[in-house]
């Protein structure tokens, strides 16, 4: 009689649990706890915005420092390549956006040992320590690059497989990161889910516009490279948040959300150097008008590596601005297809790029000099 009673006991206890484990998944009224690592960055920060404006949500921002105030969210020193700052911050945490990365930009050259101690260990550590504390979303952002190898792209999907080599440190850890994401779907509970955007822009950028406008203050607005007819997929920051916003609503088990991949772009493809010229005429600078040879360049890219590596052997630490993956990003086409993140996630841009622009170049003119 006891043990029957104490099995009653220990059914109702399960069902009562499960009953909450399910309404907390559904119930929208339940509020849910989201930490966004990497908030105080470009992506971040407009991800937090986001999610403010959803309601109903108490956020979380991890970082190694912190930019900007915003008495809205907790905010958490940690560095995602020391566990033991995730641990502690990921209790009671039902989601993680992992947004962080080494920037990497014409000022910004992050060494190969920290792109691999941050993107690789560090997202090992973020998936352990969900794993440890029990998060139950895992959403990864990721990058369009992690397919391209130097060749060109023309509205590729998901299908597309990794390259065998990739051109540069960023994307190849960048992939490999992904992979542990994708791979570690379904343990333990943790769902998963990697967005790949391409081209991102809009306030707060740090690598596009500013790259286009540092080109533009060294006189050297006219240079393209290539016969400039390539096409680019550039995504703009409040959409690619709202993806990924999309992708927490719909990261639920059993759906095709869990474990998969999605590239996010404006859907709008376009000249690559159309989006330089716009910046270009909007400060008074000249448009690119002097076409430099991709073959050349790409020989003197690789030259200029080549360089490199011999002054690496001689103990002299030398990077050059320009090599093979900016060649050939600036100069191939580079396309890809959104349908199934239309499909899978309901994903749709709701700012056109031409929005986009008109809103980015307000926000810069307004905040930097």
């Amino acid at each position: 009689m006891q043990y029957n009673t104490l099995c009653l006991y220990d059914v109702t206890n399960f069902l009562s649990l499960s009953w909450y484990v399910k309404r907390k998944q559904t119930d929208t009224s339940m509020t849910k706890t989201v930490l966004v690592l990497g908030g105080s960055g470009f992506l971040g920060r407009n991800l937090v915005n986001s999610l403010h404006d959803r309601g109903n949500l108490k956020i979380k921002v991890v970082d190694v420092s912190r930019t900007f105030e915003d008495d809205r969210v907790d905010f958490d020193a940690g560095d995602i390549t020391r566990i033991d700052d995730l641990y502690k911050a990921f209790e009671g945490v039902d989601t993680v956006f992992h947004t962080v990365s080494p920037a990497v930009s014409l000022d910004a050259k992050p060494s190969e040992s920290l792109l691999y101690a941050v993107n690789v260990l560090g997202t090992q550590n973020v998936i352990e320590a969900c794993i440890r504390v029990g998060v139950r979303q895992l959403i990864y952002t990721s990058s369009a690059s992690v397919v391209f190898d130097g060749t060109a792209l023309h509205h590729v999907d998901e299908t597309q497989a990794y390259p065998a080599k990739h051109l540069d440190p960023y994307s190849e850890t960048k992939a490999e990161a992904e992979r542990c994401v994708l791979e570690a779907n379904g343990r333990k509970g943790l769902l998963t889910v990697s967005l790949r955007p391409s081209g991102l822009f809009g306030p707060h950028d740090t690598t596009a516009w500013p790259g286009f406008l540092k080109v533009a203050r060294e006189g050297k607005s006219r240079v393209l490279i290539g016969d400039g007819t390539n096409q680019f997929d550039w995504s703009y920051i409040e959409n690619v948040a709202q993806a990924h916003l999309l992708a927490m609503d719909r990261l639920t088990e059993g759906s095709p959300v869990a474990g998969s991949s999605y590239f996010i772009t404006n859907d709008e493809p376009t000249l690559f150097w159309s989006m330089a010229d716009y910046v270009y005429s909007s400060y008074g600078y000249p448009k690119t008008n002097v076409h430099l040879p991709y073959f050349i360049m790409l020989q003197v890219c690789i030259l200029l590596e080549l360089i490199a590596l011999l002054l690496g052997w001689f103990g002299f630490k030398w990077t050059p601005i320009f090599n093979r993956f900016r060649c050939a990003n600036s100069a191939m086409n580079r396309t890809f297809s959104i349908e199934k993140a239309k499909k899978e996630l309901g994903y749709k841009p709701h700012i056109t790029l031409e929005e986009a622009k008109e809103r980015t170049l307000k926000w810069f003119k307004e905040n930097r000099r």
